[in-house]
């Protein structure tokens, strides 16, 4: 089973050091569900794709892109200035 460690594990396992936390490893169904159970690693479901530098240029740009100005409200929806509604306060007694 393969997990993503959450924490660093000290020491060494089959004779290698434990994954750092982020970094994922293949284990055994019984110590994979062990560290699920401690909740020191999660399940890796699927395989994260690899991003390319043709990706990553993709993902700056969307980031970088201004954002799109607000849309006036239909008119239909939208209330004039003079006919909107006001709600009196109410006043709290001290």
């Amino acid at each position: 089973m393969r997990v993503r460690m959450k924490i660093k594990i000290s020491g060494t396992r089959d004779g290698q050091e434990w994954p750092d936390r982020g970094d994922e490893i293949d284990l055994p169904e019984d110590e994979a569900e062990q560290l699920l159970r401690y909740n020191a690693a999660e399940a890796v479901t699927e395989t994260e794709p690899d991003t390319t530098d043709e990706d990553e240029g993709e993902q700056e740009a969307e980031e970088t892109d201004p954002e799109p100005a607000p849309q006036e409200p239909d008119e239909e929806t939208a209330t004039a200035p003079d006919t909107a509604e006001t709600r009196p306060r109410s006043r709290r007694k001290a």
